[in-house]
């Protein structure tokens, strides 16, 4: 879902964005707004507390100075110490190719669509999930009934099978001291109460 912004961000647009701009998010600073007001606008959404992540849109217009727009973008995302992403979607292709290279040499990556930014930003939130989710700890079985182990995986060997089956395996968890639920065969319903 799309955020909605602070009111004290919307206030601060309000102030110098355009009146057919938009103060609400998506932010649209409009097409011939210059680089200046772009990284205004882009500066106060790394301040909203409302917001994790921003898509900095640029669509070539015949006034756009793709190269301007590039070294703003560059200089704010640098100096961001939010801890947000900012992450540049350059739409103009061959027009945008000096700003994307500008934005290059600062370390951006530049992506071509807007679905391309928003599956950067989630794999950046996915592995961000993952390297921060505890890995448990590893047991070291001291205590391991070890004969009785070898006694099934012998007896596994030898009928050729690779794999153990229900009581084997409950009893390979209980040599090693795994707690398993009470277990066992029956052969018909009055048998299976008293298991």
């Amino acid at each position: 879902s799309v955020p909605i912004l602070d009111e004290h961000t919307v206030e601060v647009l309000h102030q110098k964005l355009p009146p057919a701009g938009s103060t609400h998010n998506p932010v649209d600073v409009l097409g011939d707004a210059e680089s200046g007001l772009y990284g205004f606008a882009l500066q106060a959404m790394l301040d909203d507390p409302n917001l994790d992540n921003i898509i900095c849109l640029l669509t070539p217009q015949w006034m756009t100075d793709a190269k301007s727009f590039a070294r703003v973008v560059s200089n704010i995302v640098l100096a961001n110490k939010s801890g947000k992403l900012a992450v540049p979607c350059f739409m103009g292709g061959k027009e945008f190719k000096y700003g994307i290279e500008i934005m290059k040499e600062a370390g951006l990556v530049n992506f071509a669509t807007p679905d391309e930014a928003v599956k950067a930003i989630r794999d950046v939130y996915n592995f961000t999930i993952r390297s921060r989710t505890e890995t448990g700890k590893i047991v070291v079985f001291n205590e391991v009934d070890k004969p009785a182990v070898q006694r099934i995986i012998q007896r596994v060997r030898e009928e050729q099978r690779v794999n153990l089956d229900e009581l084997e395996a409950r009893a390979v968890g209980k040599a090693y001291g795994i707690k398993i639920p009470a277990y066992g065969s029956a052969s018909s319903a009055e048998e299976a109460k008293t298991v």
